[in-house]
């Protein structure tokens, strides 16, 4: 794959795929790349990212400290969803409070 075609494949900015291959990676390697991805996806930012992968090539003594940054960041996604059950919650309670309105006037 050239350039091009690893942007468009994986929906990367030329910043992400130049932050990628700064670090040393290869543009040819599928299995990086994935999970360069989904390291964006699950909401890293870029310097998060560069640690993990850089720790990803450590292997085996790097895993707790992988391990430690899945957790920090699902934690915080965890965190995001309950903020937003508690604002539906809210949506919910005005929507049903303008239907007993709507019943009663």
């Amino acid at each position: 794959m050239n350039r091009e075609e690893i942007i468009l494949r994986y929906q990367l900015s030329e910043d992400l795929l130049d932050a990628y291959l700064a670090l040393g990676f290869q543009e040819n390697n599928r299995e990086d790349l994935e999970l360069w991805m989904t390291l964006k996806q699950i909401g890293f930012d870029q310097n998060e990212m560069k640690t993990y992968m850089l720790l990803s090539k450590q292997a085996e003594r790097t895993q707790g400290c992988r391990l430690k940054m899945l957790q920090k960041q699902r934690v915080k996604l965890l965190d995001e969803i309950h903020r937003g059950q508690a604002c539906l919650d809210k949506v919910d309670y005005l929507k049903h409070m303008l239907q007993k309105e709507r019943q009663l006037g």
